[in-house]
């Protein structure tokens, strides 16, 4: 018989480290590993193992927006405030490659599924792809009119999406360079999309406040949601009701599925390299270095940690959520 289900998720593990607010994280495929990118222009690499030590690398000039491991888990890509993206070796060294990106703040890097090239989105209004082991610019995307907020590629590699504050989700064809489709549904600005593990359809989250899944055979809209409980958007909240104000009317009620997941909603040079990269090749000397740092777990945490915590939700999603500098990270599964 299964175990019941607890209350709250518990906590597994607590990382500090960082010295001002965490914008992204990424895993390594094995989940031997977690990335972390932050305000205070460092990359933070903690290991899943408990004891183990974490390593804090430096070298952007500005805040780092995100963060993605290769396939391989050999490599991991950041990218920054500072206009550029680092390839680094994530181990106590601290290698890096530098591209010279864009020519403004850089909020998307993504790996192809073979390694051997990653895709780029900028708030210059480009999506860019790059080879990962001749460490070249390949072509640039530039159809979008205002900044891209992210951009992925498809599981199979042949397909890249990419999403915009001009409010349009674009499907590009990688060898033809060609924009495929526009979706153009959303009523503001896009600020992030995926495909499905399938590659059979992307879903695209915007500031509207809703997600919409479609087909990328069809193009078809398959999923539109919605908020359903009246809630405004935080930052909305706080500026017309201020910090503490009621929730709008309504708000008890919820999406018919919403409940079996409420519990968790209360708690995210040398030989060459496996991936044909170079160790250090074109790195810059202040990134080089990494600092190691604590990763023991505690047991409580505060602003600018990051949290890991396990529930157990009738689900087989993923899930991660963060705010105030903490993440918060389960795994939903099936009882």
């Amino acid at each position: 018989m299964a175990a019941p289900w607890p209350e709250d998720p518990s906590l597994e593990r607590h990382f500090k480290g960082h010295r001002d607010a965490v914008t992204c994280v990424d895993f390594s495929l094995n989940t031997k590993q977690l990335a972390s990118g932050s305000m205070d222009s460092c990359l933070m690499v903690w290991h899943m193992k408990p004891q183990s030590r974490a390593y804090r690398f430096a070298g952007h000039k500005d805040a780092v927006t995100c963060v993605n491991f290769s396939p391989s888990g050999h490599l991991l890509a950041s990218g920054s405030r500072d206009k550029t993206v680092r390839i680094w070796i994530p181990n106590v060294k601290g290698e890096s490659t530098v591209f010279r990106a864009h020519t403004a703040t850089v909020r998307s890097v993504h790996f192809c599924s073979d390694g051997q090239s990653f895709v780029t989105a900028s708030d210059d209004k480009t999506v860019k792809v790059w080879s990962t082991h001749r460490q070249k610019f390949l072509f640039s995307l530039s159809q979008h009119i205002n900044w891209v907020r992210c951009a992925r590629f498809s599981p199979d590699g042949r397909l890249i999406v990419s999403a915009s504050d001009d409010k349009t989700v674009k499907l590009w064809d990688k060898t033809s360079r060609e924009c495929v489709h526009s979706y153009c549904e959303h009523g503001g600005f896009v600020t992030f999309v995926d495909f499905h593990p399938s590659g059979t359809c992307i879903a695209a989250a915007g500031m509207d406040n809703t997600v919409k899944v479609w087909d990328v055979r069809t193009h078809r809209l398959l999923q539109h949601y919605q908020p359903r409980c009246g809630f405004p958007h935080p930052s909305r909240q706080r500026e017309e009701s201020g910090v503490g104000a009621e929730p709008a009317p309504g708000a008890h009620q919820r999406a018919p599925d919403a409940d079996q997941h409420a519990g968790a909603h209360r708690g995210p040079a040398g030989r060459p390299h496996p991936d044909g990269l170079h160790p250090g090749a074109a790195a810059d000397a202040d990134g080089r270095q990494a600092e190691a740092v604590s990763g023991e777990p505690a047991a409580n945490h505060a602003e600018n940690d990051i949290v890991i915590r396990g529930a157990r939700i009738k689900s087989s999603l993923d899930f991660g959520w963060w705010q105030a500098g903490d993440l918060y990270y389960g795994t939903w599964v099936n009882k």
